[in-house]
């Protein structure tokens, strides 16, 4: 503000302070909102450049165009030093245009106010002169207006470098007329200051009103007209600067959108040269796990892969050495090298479509004695080379499996039975000569079984049963060969609804007990009887026992059978002992009853529920059973025995080593088998082996059973040969409980 004069002011004086005081307020109000402003934008451009940085990431799918064969590694370190170089080349940018555009606005500012300071500062030192001026047209004492005349030029020489600053910076009508009005103006001034000096203060205040004072006012307003001039290039300034911040945030904008869409470039770059490097690999691995083993490995473009298709080959090895040996142990015999069982089960299931084709089963004759007489190493032995000579005599019209220990199985496709027949024959006569075992000579006697295998109603397994079945008849018979034709056995389904049907059965009672008698020669009279099962169906009726009871055996259900048939017979055998009756009641043992330990309890259970003695008990077990498993059948039936159990041999004469049995096992009856009973008054070799055979027994203490005696003639003969039992038509046939007691009660003599 300017000082007040002292005395009454003028009002052009008042004018010019209000206009002054005026002037210096907008100036200072607008040099600090400028001031502010440019901070403010200064800090937010500052800001929102270092808030670039972040927005640029790393994508680690991103890659650049690159050799086909470089590594997976090189081409991630290229990748990402692309992206380092695209994220710092945005980010230098970003910064740059922000520094340089801060500087240039913290420069135009700085240009800006000193020059509105400059033009301020010129008008404040012309209006500090002239207040100067004022107070000196006020001062009378000359003394006192001396200071006043320095104060006065050290104000306008202020004035006058800020013009000439002004000057040198800017060159426009405003800064000119500026100083041509301050050059007027120092005149005007000198002239009112000699009037002071020379015409009195009355004559100053005139001169001053009339010429300098106007010159005065215009000075100031010209001085204003500057500063707002300087406003306005400030205001002008600030919308360059908005544009230009605006421009640099669409350029930053544009920088992030080429990053990113460099970024998706290359990430789709990386991951189709990353897929085209493993579609081969892939694809390989496809075909190798579909089985393909043949398919050709690719040369490697990278080391990685490279190492990749190294691990697949040696998987596929891998693979194949195991799949070979899985192959080789399910369907090729460890010790023989010959097909396995289920190789054999294969083929056979190719036969039954061919449209002719025949099954042959060997069996090795005696094979459970060798082992026994030379051992498992010999036996096994004496296998091998039966394999060999069999395979010579292959010429690879078929191939050749071992079924079981000593049983080889063959198919013949699309050869006729005739051919077979003569392939048998020379199998049969190649074995003619012994094969050396362990510097001796071993006679192998082989049994065959020829089954037509091309009904294709019959499956493989009811093929090979009726192939064990003509086998074992050809073992019973004598016969180095047979030829099986019979009804095809019952199909899968019939055979699930037959062992239901059987299990109802036991379930609902249909079975029962038939007993068939043994008469003593001696006591000629009935000591014993076989029970026997018979099987009343409520829809088929009569089922006879060579119908279910081989199924039975086929499919285990015997174990559920001959436990029903051990209770029966012991609550008979009971019941008779409480009518006065003694008799041994004899039950038969299937072959796997004699590897059922639950058997040999329910037994021990019966005895103690029935209180009967186990020596009326009397347990047949037929020669094929004991043939499966000798050594294991033995010792059952020593465990049987000691349990007080009676033990009888039955159809002896039909199995092998039937000596060696009489001898090992601890058996108290023998049964001739009727095959030797029939005609044996006629036949003298007939009548000689069973004449040994009663004398062995009679000597050995075993009782003797001729079974199937159906004529007098048989009979006597056996009577004279002092034979301990009879059992056949000619004493009874199976009857049940009630005619067999009335049978008993009325006796006759035969």
């Amino acid at each position: 503000m300017l000082p007040p004069l002292d005395g009454p002011v003028p009002n052009s004086l008042q004018k010019i302070t209000k206009t002054s005081n005026k002037f210096f307020d907008i100036s200072n109000q607008n040099r600090k909102s400028w001031h502010k402003a440019c901070k403010e934008q200064t800090v937010q451009q500052t800001n929102r450049s270092s808030r670039l940085e972040p927005n640029f990431k790393i994508s680690d799918a991103v890659v650049m165009p690159i050799l086909s064969d470089t590594s997976l590694r090189t081409r991630l370190s290229l990748a990402f030093l692309a992206l380092v170089i695209i994220m710092s080349t945005s980010t230098y940018l970003s910064i740059n245009f922000s520094q340089n555009a801060s500087q240039e606005m913290r420069l135009l500012v700085e240009d800006q106010t000193r020059r509105a300071l400059l033009a301020q500062r010129a008008a404040k030192r012309v209006q500090i002169a002239t207040v100067q001026l004022l107070t000196l047209l006020q001062t009378e004492e000359r003394v006192e207006r001396i200071p006043l005349y320095r104060a006065m030029d050290e104000a306008l020489r202020g004035a006058d470098a800020a013009v000439r600053t002004l000057s040198k910076e800017l060159s426009t009508p405003a800064i000119s007329r500026f100083i041509e009005l301050r050059n007027m103006y120092a005149d005007r001034f000198q002239a009112t200051v000699e009037e002071i000096e020379f015409n009195g203060l009355a004559a100053a205040r005139a001169h001053f009103a009339e010429n300098t004072q106007p010159v005065l006012n215009q000075l100031l307003e010209e001085a204003e007209a500057v500063s707002i001039a300087q406003q306005d290039a400030m205001a002008a300034s600030e919308a360059e600067y908005r544009e230009n911040s605006a421009a640099l945030g669409t350029m930053i904008l544009l920088i992030e959108l080429i990053v990113v869409s460099l970024s998706l470039a290359f990430s789709y770059l990386f991951a189709r040269s990353i897929a085209a490097l493993l579609k081969e690999p892939v694809q390989v691995a496809d075909r190798i796990a579909s089985g393909d083993y043949t398919t050709e490995i690719p040369n490697a473009r990278s080391p990685e892969l490279g190492r990749l298709l190294k691990a697949l080959d040696h998987m596929r090895s891998g693979i194949m050495g195991r799949e070979r040996q899985i192959k080789r142990l399910a369907f090729e015999d460890r010790l023989t090298g010959l097909g396995s069982r289920l190789k054999f089960m294969q083929e056979l299931e190719s036969a039954v479509v061919a449209p002719e084709a025949n099954l042959v089963l060997l069996d090795i004759n005696r094979f459970a004695q060798i082992n026994k007489a030379l051992g498992y190493h010999l036996g096994d032995e004496a296998l091998t080379k039966v394999a060999r000579r069999l395979e010579t005599l292959s010429a690879e019209r078929f191939n050749l499996c071992r079924v079981e220990s000593n049983r080889f199985g063959l198919v013949l496709t699309n050869e006729s039975i005739d051919e077979t027949r003569a392939l048998v024959n020379a199998v049969l006569a190649a074995f003619e000569h012994p094969i050396d075992l362990s510097d001796q000579k071993i006679y192998i006697d082989l049994r065959a079984a020829i089954v037509d295998a091309s009904d294709s109603t019959k499956s493989p397994e009811a093929l090979l049963r009726s192939a064990e079945e003509a086998l074992d008849s050809a073992k019973r018979h004598h016969k180095s060969c047979i030829e099986l034709e019979e009804v095809p056995p019952p199909s899968e389904a019939e055979s699930l609804t037959l062992l239901g049907e059987l299990r109802i059965a036991l379930q609902e009672e249909q079975f029962e007990l038939v007993y068939q008698p043994k008469w003593c020669s001696a006591n000629e009279r009935i000591t014993a009887v076989e029970a026997l099962i018979r099987w009343h169906h409520p829809q088929r009726g009569y089922v006879r026992p060579d119908l279910f009871i081989p199924f039975c055996e086929q499919t285990g259900f015997i174990r559920k059978v001959t436990p029903w048939v051990v209770t029966e017979a012991m609550n008979a055998a009971k019941r008779w002992q409480q009518a006065g009756l003694d008799l041994v009641v004899a039950v038969n043992l299937s072959t796997l009853d004699l590897d059922n330990p639950s058997l040999e309890t329910h037994m021990q259970n019966e005895l103690q529920r029935t209180g009967i003695a186990p020596g009326n008990i009397c347990l047949e077990v037929t020669e094929s059973a004991l043939m499966s498993d000798p050594d294991s059948a033995q010792a059952y039936l020593q465990r049987l025995r000691a349990m007080g159990f009676k033990l009888a041999i039955d159809d002896y004469g039909t199995g092998q080593a039937s000596l060696a049995y009489v001898r090992d096992l601890p058996v108290q009856e023998l049964k001739i088998d009727r095959s030797f009973i029939t005609h044996v008054d006629t036949e003298p070799r007939t009548a000689a082996i069973v004449r040994s055979t009663i004398q062995l027994c009679q000597e050995l203490g075993i009782s003797q059973v001729a079974e199937g005696v159906e004529t007098k003639e048989e009979l006597n003969w056996l009577r004279k040969e002092k034979c301990s039992m009879i059992q056949g038509y000619l004493i009874s046939k199976p009857l049940a409980e009630a005619d067999l007691l009335k049978m008993i009660t009325q006796p006759r003599a035969c």
